[in-house]
């Protein structure tokens, strides 16, 4: 009975250890898209949009907001190619080649390519999972997988 109530005490630990962990993420996430926000803000100020002549600049200032959350992405790369394309568009801009309406809507159908892409890299990494877990349960249903023995008695787990 002893070593049942060590486990229980162990397991909620463990447990709370999670639980304050992914309490601590969350408030990081939150402070980081805070900062975000804010460094946005700032640009909004000092690069208004709507300015052909400052689009780049608007841009950068616009990428360095982005910036603060690539350690909560979960696909940074993806985040690095909009903000290439975008810093490309921006300079067609500024350069006269493509107006701020035609810009936005080769920004628009980047998102939506991206998007696409973190769905289906999300798709694939919820099959992964998928099939790992079947497999774990298949592996578990088997059988014991270890044995002790002490005396003459054989206990499998």
């Amino acid at each position: 009975m002893r070593a049942f109530c060590v486990a229980v005490v162990l397991g909620l630990t463990v447990a709370s250890c999670g639980i304050a962990r992914r309490q601590e993420m969350q408030a990081r996430i939150q402070e980081l898209q805070a900062q975000s926000l804010a460094a946005s803000q700032r640009c909004d100020v000092a690069v208004p949009a709507g300015n052909a002549k400052t689009a780049v600049e608007r841009a950068k200032c616009q990428t360095e907001a982005w910036a603060i959350l690539r350690p909560i992405m979960p696909y940074p790369d993806l985040q690095d190619s909009m903000i290439a394309i975008r810093l490309a568009i921006a300079e067609q801009v500024q350069n006269g080649k493509l107006t701020i309406a035609q810009a936005n809507e080769q920004i628009a159908a980047k998102r939506s390519e991206l998007a696409a892409e973190e769905q289906r890299r999300n798709l694939a990494n919820r099959s992964v999972a998928a099939q790992e877990g079947m497999a774990a349960a298949s592996q578990s249903a088997a059988g014991p997988h270890s044995c002790t023995w002490f005396g003459n008695t054989v206990n499998c787990f």
